[in-house]
């Protein structure tokens, strides 16, 4: 029997192939991390905008009924009076403030004719919304409220 032998020449490679390999790997794992990072960072700014809005509303509520309770009661307070003015700290943390709804805080001084509404996220105890407003007797006006 005759054997056929076919001289086999190995040409030397030079990697270029593994190395376009590992860089086109490389370029998608960089390309799928990056819309990741971008879909989570999406979701998490979505989900605090939620919170602060649903604060905003619960803020504004509190100063509804601050201005409900202001017009039957006009000698109505929460708290004594505190300085300095508009501190958050203690308004979110210290005042006693009256709860007409969980999530909600509106603090009104004594002989000062402020209202605060603090409106705090169910969701997120981070959210927090103030509002600030002052009031004249008689008749009862509520000047345009800010937010601090």
């Amino acid at each position: 029997m005759y054997t056929l032998e076919i001289p086999i020449k190995i040409k030397r490679q030079s990697g270029l192939g593994l190395i376009l390999v590992i860089l086109i790997c490389g370029l998608a794992l960089s390309l799928i991390g990056a819309l990741t990072q971008l879909g989570f960072s999406s979701l998490y700014s979505e989900k605090a905008q939620l919170n602060y809005v649903d604060a905003f509303y619960l803020a504004e509520a509190g100063l509804e009924y601050a201005k409900t309770r202001l017009a039957k009661e006009p000698a109505w307070y929460t708290d004594l009076s505190h300085l300095p003015l508009n501190d958050k700290n203690w308004l979110k943390n210290t005042a006693w403030g009256a709860s007409p709804l969980i999530g909600c805080k509106v603090v009104k001084e004594k002989n000062k004719n402020r209202i605060y509404a603090i409106g705090i996220s169910s969701k997120s105890p981070k959210a927090c919304v103030i509002f600030y407003a002052e009031y004249s007797f008689p008749p009862f006006k509520v000047k345009p409220w800010e937010e601090l």
